[in-house]
């Protein structure tokens, strides 16, 4: 009963990762600066790759990722996606804005899901799925990635929404 647990948790964050996936690569077709465009291409390798290891997990734990979970964040992109570009009046910057923020709770749901899988690597049950997963690692790395979208992040807030030079130093 608890391995079935974790796999529909785990389940739940491949699927959210292919989202996020699908996003950046909305984000990558808009008139980004090269530095974005870079970060965003950096960004999305690495979810990649930390969604092959989920699913050798997954597939370890004797289970695939679910057709249906991957479809329902399919289709909550593509309508959270066309609801970030089509708001009226509004540039690009304004779309990439929200995606960070978006992004940034994602990375922060998946450093949690690192540090849950290194507690339990140390479980017989989940031990021979989890050795070869240096989920410290991969923890450390969302906490990058965590430092560099919000960088972006604040960026394009700055971009989006200041409406003057300030008279004091902005914070961030």
């Amino acid at each position: 009963m608890k391995i079935e647990a974790l796999l529909s948790y785990l389940d739940d964050h491949y699927s959210a990762s292919i989202g996020a996936v699908k996003l950046m690569d909305h984000l990558l077709e808009l008139e980004l600066d090269e530095s974005t465009l870079t970060f965003l291409h950096g960004l999305r390798s690495e979810v990649v790759q930390e969604q092959e290891v989920l699913h050798g997990v997954i597939r370890h734990l004797g289970a695939s990722p679910s057709i249906m979970g991957q479809t329902a964040s399919w289709l909550a992109e593509e309508l959270g996606w066309t609801r970030l570009h089509r708001v009226p009046g509004a540039s690009p910057d304004i779309a990439l804005f929200k995606a960070l923020e978006a992004l940034l709770l994602g990375v922060t749901g998946k450093q949690a899901l690192w540090r849950l899988l290194k507690s339990l690597s140390y479980d017989d049950a989940y031990h021979s799925a989890l050795v070869s997963v240096n989920a410290g690692a991969l923890e450390d790395q969302s906490a990058d990635q965590l430092s560099r979208i919000e960088a972006h992040r604040l960026r394009m807030g700055k971009k989006c929404f200041c409406t003057a030079h300030p008279v004091g130093r902005v914070h961030g």
